[in-house]
């Protein structure tokens, strides 16, 4: 049988023996219509409550995402830029520990509006210690430091996207605060209960990850807050909006991603092919959502097989350290618990999976120091499929997931298995 897949701005044909048990997965992200947005901000409840929310700000602020995440950000201020206007709004980019969009990006994130706003649109630095606030701890004792233009702000305006997250259960949200205008020593401390077993795809419910961004919420008063978020489909269509309070707005959209990127499958596999598809294939830890959402369903001893451009190569300095030799991966994997350092987690997460399935990945800019930490590479798709069956045999099980960052496969009637999770730290 033959498939084409998506790779590298290409499309490209993938053959594989027809006597083979095959999956092709993806999302249920049927573009219904094109005016999702369109749609929301004609109801007249809406815009009612939407003006009822501004009518008494003297100190707006709008927080918007970085270029990172597909969120249609100069889309939505369409609808409302003209009833701030007056009230002279700042704009807060929400980079958490991304690198700062370059002009050229900030363009892309504000579209036209940007030439009449540039003047008032500010980056966020998790670094900088002169601007950011200090609101105390959250339950997990995590402590709670945010760009001071929150604290400063009356009335609070976020615009956010939802998708799968591998440790926070789900973007967008509170997410547009933590870690989106944190502190660094703020998302460290919150980074490191992505070693929790509840920290994982499309879980809420005890995941301290996600309670410590409540906490946030909380501490700056969640009735400050007006909230516009969007579910996008793979391909950067809105198919979904909702908006209004934090969490409910927050809630509406969550049940939406749920029905469109959660999918269910019958078996476990032999071989997964995931492939991370724009935005997040342009490094190696951007595409690791496309391991994280997806590894539950292969099975023990499987090829676990990675497709991802990586044109920006490895990624963050403090994950990239982690492939710098041999030993540093292992290195950080030990001490995670006892002495966490921003990124360990995903150390944490890549040395479990190389201790019960082989890891592979098949990416048009070969960095060899990823091979330091137990990765076969490769620059064939089709020639990573091909050895796969070779050693695993004729009868093996094979899934190929469209969008890895998108995509999570779930075995029917069951949740995920927690045993995969930090499966290294039993060890």
């Amino acid at each position: 049988m033959e498939r084409t897949i998506n790779f590298n701005n290409s499309i490209e044909k993938l053959k594989i023996p027809a006597d083979h048990f095959l999956m092709v997965l993806s999302p249920h992200d049927e573009e219904k219509e094109d005016n999702v947005l369109e749609s929301l901000f004609e109801k007249s409840d809406t815009l009612a409550s939407f003006d009822d929310f501004i009518r008494s700000a003297r100190n707006l602020l709008v927080i918007v995402n970085d270029a990172s995440r597909p969120t249609p950000t100069a889309e939505v201020l369409t609808f409302i830029y003209d009833r701030i206007r007056k009230l002279n709004p700042r704009f807060l980019i929400a980079t958490g520990l991304h690198p700062a969009p370059d002009v050229q990006e900030i363009r892309s994130i504000f579209g036209e509006l940007y030439y009449q706003i540039n003047d008032s649109i500010t980056l966020h630095d998790s670094k900088n210690s002169d601007d950011l606030v200090d609101l105390g701890t959250s339950r997990h004792n995590t402590s709670l430091t945010v760009n001071k233009l929150v604290t400063e702000a009356d009335k609070i305006i976020t615009i956010g996207s939802i998708e799968p997250h591998y440790f926070a259960g789900y973007t967008g949200g509170r997410k547009s605060i933590l870690p989106g205008v944190a502190g660094y020593d703020t998302i460290e401390q919150n980074h490191r209960h992505a070693l929790h077993p509840n920290a994982r795809p499309l879980m809420l419910d005890n995941n301290p990850v996600h309670e410590d961004m409540l906490d946030m919420i909380d501490a700056l008063g969640v009735n400050r807050f007006f909230s516009i978020q969007t579910v996008m489909s793979r391909h950067h269509k809105t198919i979904y909006a909702s908006c209004g309070d934090i969490h409910d707005s927050f809630e509406k959209a969550r049940l939406n991603t749920v029905q469109n990127f959660r999918v269910e499958v019958p078996t476990k596999v032999d071989i997964i092919m995931s492939i991370a598809c724009p935005p997040f294939d342009e490094s190696f830890y951007q595409s690791l959502k496309a391991i994280e959402n997806t590894k539950n369903i292969l099975n023990e001893n499987g090829i676990f097989i990675l497709v991802t451009t990586a044109h920006k190569g490895i990624g963050p300095i403090h994950f990239a350290r982690l492939f710098e030799n041999k030993t540093n991966l292992i290195t950080a994997a030990e001490n995670a618990l006892i002495h966490y350092r921003l990124g360990d987690h995903t150390a944490v997460n890549l040395k479990s999976i190389t201790t019960w399935a082989e890891l592979w990945c098949v990416t048009d800019k070969k960095n060899h120091k990823l091979e330091n930490a137990g990765i076969k590479l490769y620059s064939s798709i089709q020639r990573s499929i091909d050895e796969a069956i070779l050693k695993k045999g004729t009868a093996s099980k094979i899934a190929i997931v469209e969008d890895g960052c998108f995509t999570v496969p779930i075995l029917e009637n069951k949740e995920v298995d927690n045993h995969w999770q930090n499966r290294y730290l039993d060890n």
